[in-house]
């Protein structure tokens, strides 16, 4: 399926003139909006007889001050009430609220890059988990801990804090609307990983356990609201009888 973006890309081209008072055909605010145009278009997905689109893009660009940080600003405003007008006028429905996050990284060897994701798609089976880079320096000795996450992603734990939550500006964000806006945090206590429940509205659990404050060791399975995460040390035996494969099956998406 193609989506037609006709109208879209005319409001675009208003809104970079009139409102940006940006006029040059091309600018890198008008090529990110195409490529996330695209990206929608591209990853489609049938379940339950509907056709959900990606709601997640993340945005990594090389170099940052290519923009003006008030420009991007106005910018994922306006163009998040865009792509639910296209989502509307395509008859295609968004897998959640819609999240675009920008990520600053030197590296790249392209000046922009777009990935997409869903939140979840009402099929009872998935539902995914937004990682934002971490940031900030390291304080105290860190231990070589990370998070394995329902897409079976790594996030490292390489904070002496990480928040957890259904708000974009946590470390890890949950995408789930049982998930409290800040709803845990990961914290360095010791050299050891001790997770804590910020009086959550559904509760955070460690091992079928719910806890509100707990040590972690390599193999917890970590549920916030009812979204697993697995947390594992690197090069450390798992300790007890967990499964951790059958764990890891259990948080890979569903087939798209």
């Amino acid at each position: 399926m193609k989506l037609n973006i006709e109208n879209i890309e005319k409001r675009l081209k208003e809104f970079f003139e009139y409102d940006l008072q940006i006029t040059q055909k091309r600018n890198p605010l008008n090529e990110i909006s195409e490529m996330i145009l695209e990206e929608m278009g591209r990853n489609l997905v049938n379940a339950n007889q509907k056709t959900f689109a990606p709601n997640i893009f993340r945005i990594t660009i090389k170099k940052r001050d290519l923009m003006d940080k008030e420009a991007i600003e106005s910018w994922k405003t306006y163009f998040t009430e865009l792509i639910l007008q296209t989502a509307k006028e395509n008859q295609v429905s968004l897998a959640g609220p819609v999240h675009i996050q920008i990520y600053d990284h030197p590296g790249l060897a392209i000046p922009f890059q777009i990935n997409s994701d869903f939140s979840s798609i009402p099929t009872g089976k998935t539902t995914n988990i937004i990682t934002r880079k971490p940031s900030g320096k390291k304080t105290v000795e860190l231990k070589n801990a990370y998070l394995i996450t329902s897409d079976v992603s790594f996030y490292p734990l390489n904070k002496p804090i990480i928040n957890i939550g259904r708000r974009e500006d946590n470390d890890l964000v949950v995408d789930n609307i049982r998930v409290s806006r800040v709803h845990a945090q990961i914290r360095l206590i010791d050299g050891r990983h001790v997770i804590f429940d910020l009086d959550s509205t559904v509760g955070t659990s460690v091992n079928g356990q719910v806890v509100k404050q707990k040590e972690l060791k390599s193999g917890d399975v970590i549920e916030i609201a009812d979204i697993p995460v697995i947390y594992a040390i690197e090069n450390e035996e798992i300790e007890g009888k967990l499964d951790l494969n059958k764990h890891t099956r259990l948080l890979k998406p569903a087939s798209r």
